[in-house]
């Protein structure tokens, strides 16, 4: 998912996103323009047009009802 990210920061779409814990990957995104967060966030997803996530996550998390 972080590819994705830095491909779509980098043609200039906003892009978000989260993870249970901070990491090095996560400030790179976050040096690249992603707004990233740490643990849950439903509000986060706002007025999202798109919300893109892996089959880690379960279909009914929070953020994605």
């Amino acid at each position: 998912m972080s590819a994705l990210a830095l491909l779509l920061v980098k043609f200039g779409v906003k892009v978000s996103g989260a993870d249970r814990t901070f990491s090095e990957k996560l400030l790179e995104l976050s040096d690249a323009g992603v707004k990233v967060y740490v643990g849950s966030h439903p509000e986060a997803i706002g007025d999202a047009e798109l919300v893109v996530y892996s089959s880690a996550i379960h279909p009914e998390c929070e953020e994605l009802e």
